[in-house]
């Protein structure tokens, strides 16, 4: 990465994390699934757990509208395959990217938990990463999002992730390619 390129990464990733901004309901957003959270096509509340191994506070998911608010789920899905290979991430050969929607993803957890005494309410927001490969090497992914304030008690999360799974389109997109 040139220095010129360098500093104007950094310049948006800056920007964009002051702003954490909310997604627009109407916008999606792309969350990667191993091989294991997909069962004969349909996703397992297990694809939305937090991944406690890195302490994961947050759902990571890329806002696919970032790329182009005008082309198809389809194109921005590679430019989320470019983010994801940039990271310098393992994608598995039968791993998938879900599509979720940003409005259904509140509807469908507020309607999940309605009759518990916690009502959650999940919160889609921009937040850009940064990654470093070596002491010279850095990657962005300006793209990048979370979905914030998943319950952190084990009943309420698979609650919650089951609702986060039934979100998820009936199409899921190959993450590998």
């Amino acid at each position: 990465m040139n220095l010129f390129k360098f500093l104007k990464e950094y310049t948006l990733y800056l920007i964009y994390t002051i702003k954490k901004k909310g997604l627009p309901e109407a916008h999606h957003v792309a969350r990667y699934l191993g091989g294991s959270k997909i069962d004969d096509g349909h996703v397992l509340a297990s694809g939305f757990s937090y991944n406690k191994n890195n302490g994961e506070k947050e759902l990571s998911v890329n806002w696919l509208e970032f790329f182009d608010t005008d082309a198809g789920i389809s194109e921005n899905i590679k430019d989320v395959r470019i983010a994801y290979k940039t990271k310098g991430y393992e994608v598995g050969s039968t791993a998938k990217f879900g599509i979720l929607n940003v409005r259904e993803i509140r509807e469908e957890v507020k309607s999940a938990t309605a009759e518990h005494t916690e009502l959650v309410s999940l919160i889609t927001r921009h937040s850009p990463a940064i990654k470093r490969h070596s002491p010279v090497k850095v990657s962005f992914d300006l793209s990048h999002s979370s979905i914030a304030g998943m319950p952190t008690d084990e009943d309420g999360e698979l609650l919650v992730s089951r609702a986060l799974a039934n979100c998820v389109f009936d199409e899921l997109h190959v993450a590998k390619e």
